[in-house]
């Protein structure tokens, strides 16, 4: 059962995210006036799917989301299949492939 409520909610999210280019996903990455490491918003990427690399941000303050990026817009090293499963997860500052 609970097998099956992941891969329904990572369906719902491949679903719902917003298609980024790579500027956005570092403008969201990167905020503007932000200075310090840790004031930086959390940014995960969450796997390869459908054509599309995923990413979760979530913000100091605000609403958490997926964002996603074309593959073609973003070549990675490596990358991981899609998956829900936060304790899989990669944050951004430690994927290859990834400057900040």
């Amino acid at each position: 059962m609970r097998t099956c409520v992941l891969i329904l909610a990572g369906l719902m999210m491949v679903s719902c995210a917003d298609t980024l280019t790579l500027t956005e996903l570092e403008d969201l990455a990167n905020p503007v006036g932000v200075t310090e490491r840790e004031d930086l918003p959390g940014m995960y990427y969450m796997g390869t799917a459908q054509g599309h690399h995923y990413f979760r941000h979530e913000p100091t303050f605000g609403i958490a989301h997926t964002v996603r990026v074309d593959e073609r817009d973003y070549p990675l090293d490596r990358t991981i299949e899609y998956t829900g499963e936060r304790d899989r997860w990669i944050p951004i500052d430690v994927m290859p492939g990834f400057d900040q």
